[in-house]
């Protein structure tokens, strides 16, 4: 898993405005015998102060209960 942060420094917690599916990614890393190939999934997040992006394998979501 990849987590990627560009923001602006922000007074509060910065809220999800909205998010991209930008679907499967492959790419490489190393050569010869030590290249390793990666197949991830990639979502961005717009935030109130600036972007975030996550890259997985899997990824599960969980609902809290709210009271």
């Amino acid at each position: 898993m990849n987590y990627t942060i560009k923001e602006i420094p922000f007074g509060s917690r910065p809220q999800i405005l909205d998010f991209n599916d930008l679907g499967e990614i492959n790419y490489s890393i190393g050569k010869g015998k030590n290249k390793i190939y990666i197949k991830r999934r990639k979502l961005e997040l717009i935030t109130s102060s600036g972007k975030r992006a996550l890259e997985y394998e899997t990824l599960e979501l969980i609902k809290l209960k709210t009271t």
